[in-house]
């Protein structure tokens, strides 16, 4: 993927709202278009092994501040 040192080190904020997950594919899924609460993925160094993986999703409330919380800046190339 390119990233390095980046897996478990905070708890991801995600765009997407929660949703179940189905047997269709689809590319990009995306939550419920409005929704009061936001998804958190992966581990971080305050969770156990299991949970660091992208895998590993939650809904938190917005507001919702810990201190292994965070999100990930990306640049798109080119």
């Amino acid at each position: 993927w390119g990233l390095f040192d980046m897996h478990g080190n905070v708890r991801e904020w995600c765009a997407d709202n929660l949703r179940a997950f189905t047997r269709k594919e689809r590319t990009d899924p995306h939550g419920p278009a409005s929704s009061s609460s936001r998804v958190v993925r992966g581990g971080s160094w305050y969770y156990t092994a299991e949970d660091c993986r992208s895998a590993s999703r939650y809904s938190r409330p917005m507001e919702y501040r810990l201190e292994y919380y965070g999100f990930r800046v990306a640049m798109a190339a080119g």
